[in-house]
């Protein structure tokens, strides 16, 4: 069976707080719709961005979050992304 890839465009965020989003604690469904509420963009899906973590400790993460359309990413990107307020 053959499924159609769905396109979607995504937007690095660097310093968000952990305890603002945590994704070993909190649900990706309750992240993303939190998201969506406070930007008024429909969010396709977030997560962190992987790699290399280089302080375990460190009160801050960068995410990718993902949205539909490159204007949406645009409008994103030129005017910033709430997160909790």
């Amino acid at each position: 069976m053959t499924k159609v890839a769905k396109q979607s465009y995504g937007i690095v965020i660097y310093g968000v707080p952990k305890h603002n989003i945590d994704f070993e604690k909190d649900d990706m469904e309750d992240i993303r719709m939190r998201l969506e509420a406070n930007n008024k963009v429909k969010i396709y899906k977030t997560a962190p961005l992987k790699g290399k973590v280089k302080n375990l400790n460190a009160s801050t993460q960068s995410i990718v979050v993902h949205v539909d359309s490159p204007k949406e990413a645009d409008e994103c990107i030129e005017g910033g992304i709430i997160i909790e307020h």
